[in-house]
């Protein structure tokens, strides 16, 4: 995540993590988050928590930005 933050910060672009669903029982939730650059979804995944589903979006934003 701070990779991407870092490499996003370089060029003076905003990134924005969206919490677009939440499922599952309290006791084994499941996230799916979206990461935007300047308005552009460049990833998204899920994780067992708000903060692993922005690490998991934000490692494939940051694959799709290298490529």
């Amino acid at each position: 995540k701070s990779l991407l933050q870092e490499s996003v910060q370089t060029v003076k672009k905003s990134v924005e993590y969206n919490l677009i669903n939440e499922s599952g029982p309290a006791h084994k939730r499941e996230f799916e988050v979206e990461v935007v650059i300047d308005g552009l979804v460049y990833g998204r995944a899920t994780g067992s928590s708000k903060k692993e589903a922005e690490q998991n979006a934000a490692k494939e934003a940051y694959m799709k930005r290298a490529e």
